[in-house]
């Protein structure tokens, strides 16, 4: 049931569930709330946000490679067929930063962890191996996965 309220031609109350096919557009607020603002600052938020899913960054053909800004919480996959080694630099990376290494190539891959502080012994792994490695402060990694 809808009825006017107080005569005004405007103004209705829905006294019982509305289906309404349409849009529905509010001209001020809805319980004191701005809708159309509210509803652009979380069309922000879906448009920043971060797909939890991990992505491979790149494949690396070659025999080095070095961990770059763009590396940050992705997999890189490594697919030589000799030794690979990836550099992790100083100073580069935040206290959170992680990295997913793979190898698919025959010849595995080892870091090269000068400078830094390594948690975990292990920074080499094998064929279809794959290792993570985390910045657990400015200049000390922590590494998962690796075999030797």
């Amino acid at each position: 049931m809808i009825r006017n309220l107080s005569g005004n031609k405007n103004a209705i109350r829905v006294l019982e569930n509305a289906d309404i096919d349409g849009n529905i557009i509010v001209g001020g607020t809805v319980d004191g709330r701005d809708v159309a603002s509210d509803g652009s600052k979380l069309d922000g938020i879906e448009s920043g946000a971060v797909d939890p899913s991990v992505e491979i960054n790149t494949v690396v053909t070659g025999t080095t490679d070095t961990l770059a800004a763009g590396d940050v919480w992705k997999l890189t996959q490594y697919s030589n067929a000799t030794l690979v080694t990836v550099t992790v630099p100083t100073g580069t990376f935040s206290t959170g930063d992680w990295f997913l290494l793979q190898s698919t190539g025959a010849g595995g891959l080892t870091l090269s962890t000068t400078g830094l502080t390594v948690n975990g012994a292990n920074t080499t792994i094998a064929e279809s191996e794959g290792m993570m490695v985390v910045f657990t402060g400015a200049s000390t990694i922590s590494v998962f996965g690796g075999t030797s």
